[in-house]
């Protein structure tokens, strides 16, 4: 398993997730999985050879997107308040701040989990980008069940949320808008996305004390989805991850 890791070390990011090219084509990238997936092959014993297997090939195939970065040493804001971080983090993660945003959001969630989780989902409900969603949730179920021994897969798993939310489409769902609204409940959606929503919204309403946000109900058919996100479904829909 080290040396799965190891193959992937530095290779979790892809350049760009949302491009527009001169031509005006709009290129959405589905979000890297790399690590979700590595955390399911090294930590979750109860799976099946023919799952890992699975995996093996999913890891290969997302890694031909992939692009090969250094693993910096991200600093910290000691001297900031929590106050000042709180309001800076999440205007930078709005605004789609990428000089900024990894070390504020490191400071955070150093210093308050919770914060740090509450903005991300925050922001997720109000993006029409459902990959945000299923991004933070599978982040929030992972780290709940990593000790600190696992510091450097940690601060890698945060710093490619961040720069899957600062680098994707931006868009937002005004809820007091009817078109708004409408649009969301019959988008293409993928199960992954209805699985987490149905499953988590109120909770994540309340614990977070999220307002001006309500529920949808997506009445299209499921995006199809690829070999990471059907793997992720399963371990999520049989409660493994």
């Amino acid at each position: 398993m080290n040396k799965l890791n190891n193959q992937y070390e530095g290779q979790h990011e892809k350049r760009k997730y949302f491009i527009i090219k001169n031509d005006l084509t709009v290129v959405k990238k589905k979000p890297s999985y790399i690590l979700e997936l590595l955390y399911v092959y090294n930590n979750c014993d109860n799976i099946k050879d023919d799952v890992r297997k699975r995996i093996e090939v999913a890891l290969s195939n997302e890694k031909t997107e992939i692009f090969k970065d250094k693993i910096k040493k991200i600093d910290r804001l000691s001297k900031m308040t929590l106050t000042e971080l709180d309001d800076r983090f999440w205007r930078s993660i709005i605004n789609q701040d990428k000089i900024h945003s990894i070390k504020l959001g490191n400071e955070l969630f150093i210093r308050n989990k919770e914060l740090f989780l509450s903005h991300m989902y925050k922001y997720a409900l109000i993006s029409d980008d459902e990959n945000k969603l299923i991004k933070i949730h599978l982040f929030d179920r992972i780290i709940e069940k990593l000790n600190n021994d696992n510091e450097i897969y940690i601060r890698n798993l945060l710093q490619n949320i961040i720069n899957y939310f600062i680098k994707s489409n931006n868009n937002i769902i005004i809820y007091k808008s009817n078109n708004h609204i409408e649009y969301m409940e019959k988008k293409e959606v993928n199960k992954l996305y209805k699985l987490i929503y149905a499953n988590n919204y109120d909770n994540i309403i309340y614990k977070y004390n999220i307002e001006n946000v309500h529920k949808l109900k997506f009445e299209s058919e499921d995006l199809e989805m690829n070999e990471s996100e059907n793997i992720l479904y399963e371990m999520i829909n049989e409660k493994i991850i």
